[in-house]
């Protein structure tokens, strides 16, 4: 679809004009111009369109037989518990999974530490609203709720 073909096509439509002006002169006869011109134009138009994108090479298409869930370099754990946070917060329904994946890392920061859930001490730490969400039943977490636990088992490594 380059200019060049173009031109060369307009040249050919001008001949074969000018051919046909040349046949009906030859044969007395006066052809309509404005409509051969147009018939002619348009045929070498359209014969010009299917050339163009007939001779466009296929694509190459490539079947991604299986894609790593987990981006390369990053921990397998991380990208899951991001991987929950996110279906968390667009699900309309209610999973219990991020909650039970909450206490999970709670359980395993205080173990670090030699401490267990309901160690004098351990309550105050995680505060009211880690301790809520870890012991009520599933439900939809706020982002803030979300943050605010977060926040509080990062504190219990420092």
């Amino acid at each position: 679809m380059t200019p060049r073909r173009w031109v060369g096509r307009a040249v050919l439509a001008v001949l074969i004009v000018l051919a046909v002006i040349g046949g009906s002169l030859y044969e007395h006869t006066t052809p309509d111009l404005p409509r051969v011109v147009l018939l002619v134009f348009m045929g070498i138009a359209v014969i010009g369109l299917v050339l163009d994108f007939s001779s466009v090479p296929e694509p190459d298409w490539e079947v991604v037989t299986a894609r790593p869930v987990v981006p390369p370099g990053q921990d397998a754990s991380l990208s899951r518990n991001v991987r929950l946070l996110e279906n968390h917060l667009t699900s309309r329904t209610v999973d219990p999974g991020l909650q039970r994946r909450l206490g999970i890392l709670v359980d395993l920061q205080l173990a670090e530490s030699g401490l267990r859930r309901g160690d004098p001490g351990v309550d105050e730490r995680l505060g009211p609203t880690l301790c809520d969400v870890i012991d009520s039943p599933p439900r939809q977490l706020s982002r803030t709720t979300l943050e605010e636990c977060i926040r509080r088992i990062e504190e219990l490594s420092s």
